[in-house]
């Protein structure tokens, strides 16, 4: 049986040709970054992890933001110019859509594509390519899951009642949780959704965006593992994953990378290791993992991420705000630490308080071995981690204030 997937290819896209050419290649959607941001005023100066950009994109100085002159119709603007190219090949191969050429890479060679492709892609292309008309991709039904899921939820909602789910899921189902999270936005349903929280229970590998841009009200627990983007901006609610399988380095790979990408709020409890860039950009999450990779808290304005376990180089490049626990279990620690992360320090009144509760629920949420483990040793907490950001001086007042948003969580 065909798998059913769609390919999306990124990573220097500069033109419609480019698009052409990744359409014939097998390409289904198309990730553009660079581009957009020239089109906002980028200068590709190359400072964005130093928060000193000088035309205020990438950056959280307000007098630098200040300077910033894009619109978005600017953007819009480019990708009218774009999208009216790309029609202009669909005229010279004669079809009406990109769908049209998906994955006929036999095109490549017309006089139309100028031969201009390298020699290393032509001879890649020669013994895939034949003369049979290409049979075409068996398209993906997206979001199946994701709109049973809604369905049920909104019904819950319009009668005011909690929802209870159980469903498996697989690598098909992305962005489980945005679509209802839409719904209720759209519909105003949102203070609802607060006194009516909804649970669901997923066993399987979830694909991209698991919990994405979730809001209050939504609980999402998995017991399997999920792919990139987890927590992707997510605005509240939580996420809780229970990893099934076998450990590596004595831990088990709970989810991919990206995780918490740009998350404003919400909790997150992985009783696992997770991939690069976790926390990158989280202004406001809370996230409890069992170890991960390179970059981790990368860019991070606000939240706070509790890691116990080992961490990748490059830990905290530009993180401008925010807190970070780590639990020190390597040797050489300080090596894996950006030059422009924020100094590490010694645990305060506040930094216990909170990591007291977060293990505790972490514990309640996964039942994880190791952080009852940590918790059996609170006399030695001080040794064992170490802090980045928050505030190294508190007073009572800041103690009152962390106790009343700890207790908020719950």
């Amino acid at each position: 049986m065909r798998d059913k997937v769609l390919l999306e290819v990124d990573g220097g896209l500069r033109s419609p040709k480019d698009i052409i050419i990744a359409t014939l290649l097998g390409a289904d959607r198309y990730g553009f970054g660079t581009l957009p941001l020239l089109a906002l005023g980028c200068k590709m100066v190359r400072q964005c992890h130093e928060n000193t950009c000088p035309v205020g994109i990438a950056t959280q100085d307000e007098n630098l933001r200040a300077k910033f002159t894009g619109a978005p119709e600017q953007v819009m603007q480019l990708f009218k110019f774009i999208a009216e190219d790309v029609r202009s090949y669909l005229q010279i191969f004669n079809v009406d859509s990109l769908d049209d050429l998906i994955g006929h890479a036999d095109l490549l060679g017309l006089k139309v594509m100028d031969n201009n492709l390298p020699k290393s892609l032509h001879k890649l292309l020669r013994n895939a390519v034949s003369d049979k008309k290409h049979p075409g991709f068996i398209r993906h039904d997206e979001g199946r899951l994701s709109r049973r899921l809604t369905s049920e939820i909104m019904k819950g909602l319009r009668s005011k009642q909690s929802t209870i789910i159980q469903y498996p899921v697989s690598n098909e189902d992305r962005s489980i949780g945005a679509r209802v999270s839409g719904e209720v936005s759209i519909n105003k349903l949102g203070e609802v959704l607060k006194d009516n929280p909804t649970h669901i229970s997923l066993s399987g590998a979830a694909g991209q965006s698991f919990g994405a841009f979730i809001r209050d009200g939504i609980n999402l627990k998995l017991i399997g593992s999920a792919n990139d983007y987890v927590g992707k901006g997510m605005g509240g609610g939580s996420i809780t994953i229970i990893p099934q399988g076998t450990k590596n380095k004595g831990a088990y790979h709970a989810a991919g990378n990206a995780i918490l990408y740009g998350a404003t709020g919400g909790q997150l409890y992985i009783s696992g290791r997770v991939g690069q860039r976790f926390g990158v950009r989280n202004s406001g999450g809370i996230a409890v993992v069992e170890g991960c990779s390179a970059h981790a808290a990368e860019y991070m304005t606000g939240g706070t991420l509790i890691i116990l376990g080992s961490v990748g180089f490059n830990f905290g490049a530009g993180m401008t705000g925010g807190k970070v626990i780590v639990l020190k279990t390597q040797k050489n620690f300080t090596q894996y630490i950006s030059k422009s992360a924020p100094e590490s320090r010694e645990m305060n009144d506040i930094d216990l308080l909170e990591l007291r509760a977060f293990l505790n629920k972490h514990i309640e949420q996964t039942g994880s071995e190791l952080a009852k483990d940590i918790l059996k040793k609170e006399k030695d907490w001080s040794k064992m981690f170490t802090v980045f950001g928050g505030i190294a001086n508190v007073t009572e007042s800041d103690i009152d204030t962390a106790k009343a948003k700890i207790e908020a969580l719950d």
